[in-house]
């Protein structure tokens, strides 16, 4: 039901349907959703493993990255029921717990304990925030596509093939589900978050594509600029917006970005999961452009190459 409710979605909204009928459209499927899939899960409880246990050492690693803090612990388990339950199994699925939020596995609740059983594994670490579902991963795994998500979504089971299939498509790109086009003024400088554009129609490559966490994204190996392990600037910079910095790290080795064909809608996130500020805090009152302008003076970074091809790819988004 999840897959057909998001392919729904998707055929509604590439018919151009009144935005408003549209919004109560989703709003309908996503509280169906919340209220039969914590049921669903209870009821018929599944034994199956969740990652792939007869990998070829041929193919590359495939590893689902995601963090989560107390005020959703309760609630991760129902996101991660759905990674394991994908078409395309990943080789991992890696749970990192703060170290100074979390005491130990046994203290945990029961739902993500038994996960284990089925290949989730669970790791504790120094609290980096947001970015703890990245760093330690792919420091770990150099050579692997790492895909990360959010704690809070209901992911469809076809989230890792498309991820890869648009990857195998463009080989060195990252890939996301969702992003904003950076937006540049007259002297390349940036312009503020909140002007940046979601820009559906534009499915190609491009500098200037900032991809967003939440529903889903594959970096695969070496698209980042080794800096981004430096915890220090982490720290200094930019502690609560990872999207930002993984941007940042990408153009430093002239990574593109790409949007994958289901960018068009956003997944469903939990309702029941207790919310934090850090929306508010990055975008209402322009902490995001506070940490980006904090990572550029660090690292003198240029924006004309990347305005120019955004301006490209623009014209090309509007032939």
């Amino acid at each position: 039901m999840l897959e057909l409710a998001y392919t729904f979605l998707l055929r509604i909204r590439r018919r151009n349907f009144n935005g408003k009928m549209l919004f109560y459209i989703r709003r309908a499927l996503k509280l169906l959703v919340n209220i039969i899939y914590p049921i669903y899960y209870n009821i018929f409880p599944t034994s199956k493993t969740g990652i792939n246990i007869n990998k070829n050492e041929s193919d590359e690693k495939i590893i689902i990255s995601l963090t989560t803090f107390p005020a959703r612990i309760n609630t991760v388990w129902l996101c991660i029921e759905t990674l394991l339950r994908q078409k395309k199994k990943p080789d991992e699925i890696v749970l990192w717990l703060a170290d100074s939020q979390f005491e130990s596995i046994d203290q945990l609740p029961k739902n993500l304990i038994k996960q284990q059983e089925r290949g989730l594994t669970i790791k504790f670490c120094e609290d980096l925030r947001p970015h703890k579902k990245y760093y330690y991963t792919i420091k770990e795994n150099p050579n692997a596509n790492v895909i990360i998500v959010d704690d809070d979504m209901y992911y469809p089971n076809f989230l890792v093939e498309m991820l890869i299939d648009k990857s195998k498509a463009y080989p060195g790109a990252i890939i996301c589900n969702r992003g904003r086009f950076m937006k540049f003024n007259e002297n390349n400088s940036i312009a503020p978050y909140k002007l940046w554009t979601n820009n559906s129609d534009t499915n190609e490559p491009s500098y200037a594509l900032c991809p967003i966490g939440c529903d889903g994204v594959l970096y695969p190996p070496n698209t980042l600029h080794l800096d981004v392990f430096n915890k220090d600037d982490i720290y200094n910079l930019c502690l609560n917006a990872d999207d930002l910095w993984l941007k940042l790290m990408s153009l430093r080795v002239n990574t593109k970005a790409v949007k994958t064909d289901v960018n068009m809608i956003s997944f469903f996130d939990i309702i029941t999961t207790q919310k934090t500020k850090l929306t508010s805090l990055n975008v209402e009152n322009d902490g995001n452009d506070i940490q980006m302008q904090n990572i550029l003076k660090k690292y003198n970074i240029d924006f004309s190459d990347y305005n120019s091809n955004q301006k490209q790819v623009e014209r090309e988004g509007h032939e």
